[in-house]
């Protein structure tokens, strides 16, 4: 998935066509040396993570739309900062 989408940003013109991709961190193991209990529990761990963005995401759209109907928006600066920081799924 990394790799296409890499390939995307490419295409689109968002990276350089000529960058050359870093090589993978060999700390972090791949998905497919994982036992499948791990596999599952970083998989939920990623769905939960998945929920957290889309509600993050309507919840901005609320504010947003709020903004607009009160003729705010134009006159306002948003801000939004995050450090979602490492989960320590796979620290030893």
């Amino acid at each position: 998935l990394w790799a296409e989408r890499f390939t995307n940003l490419k295409k689109l013109g968002i990276l350089p066509k000529d960058l050359i991709a870093s090589p993978s961190n060999p700390a972090i193991p791949k998905w497919e040396k994982l036992s499948p209990e791990l596999q599952k529990q970083l998989a939920r761990d990623m769905e939960v993570y998945a929920a957290m963005i889309e509600y993050m995401d309507m919840s901005i759209g609320k504010v947003i739309q709020y903004l607009k109907d009160k003729n705010l928006y134009d006159n306002t600066l948003i801000v939004f900062i995050s450090d979602n920081g490492p989960n320590g799924a796979l620290a030893s």
